[in-house]
């Protein structure tokens, strides 16, 4: 998490993976303990930049690319550690443009916000469709 303070434009993020990827690869080539590397977004709620660039996709769509480039990068570095990414909050709902390229790399962790576990997850993830369309809202989160 880059910042609780503000919102962080997605090329910012992207910008920032490169440049500090460089280091985690150099040290994954030479130690390879590394089976499963979690990259998660912020947790916190209605805090993704609203830019002109940024507003163009969903949450999910961008962190689809951004998984994707790491992805690419860690491939052309002979690495074979496996991504790991969540799904909850803002990433609750499929991208809709994006797809996971190398779908082998990845693993995905379901982690619903609101989950009723004194509900089987079928019965619970009906319950909850009407209030899911109000909340895939980006930054209109209550």
């Amino acid at each position: 998490q880059l910042s609780d303070l503000y919102p962080v434009p997605i090329n910012y993020l992207r910008n920032w993976f490169r440049r500090n990827c460089r280091e985690y690869w150099e040290n994954a080539k030479k130690q390879n303990n590394v089976d499963f590397l979690h990259i998660w977004l912020s947790d916190g709620y209605n805090n993704h930049c609203e830019c002109e660039e940024c507003v163009k996709k969903t949450t999910s769509d961008w962190y689809v690319i951004l998984l994707n480039e790491i992805d690419e990068s860690l491939s052309r570095n002979g690495i074979d550690t496996k991504i790991v990414f969540i799904t909850y909050g803002d990433t609750t709902w499929a991208p809709e443009e994006e797809k996971i390229k190398n779908q082998d790399r990845f693993t995905c962790l379901f982690a619903p916000i609101a989950r009723d576990f004194s509900k089987p997850l079928r019965q619970s993830t009906l319950d909850a469709k009407a209030g899911c369309i109000l909340s895939k809202l980006q930054n209109k989160t209550l």
